[in-house]
């Protein structure tokens, strides 16, 4: 452990609260959540 909180991958996390949803739903949100995670590293949050 380095003392950092950060989760081990933001798109991961998402992909498990995600999979219970139709495979099209998920699809159909990666896109955003894929401009969100890159923001939100850019931002220095991840």
């Amino acid at each position: 452990m380095d003392g950092r909180s950060h989760p081990p991958s933001f798109g991961f996390a998402i992909g498990l609260l995600l999979q219970d949803l139709p495979e099209q739903t998920w699809r159909a949100l990666t896109i955003p959540l894929g401009r969100l995670e890159t923001t939100l590293r850019r931002w220095g949050l991840l």
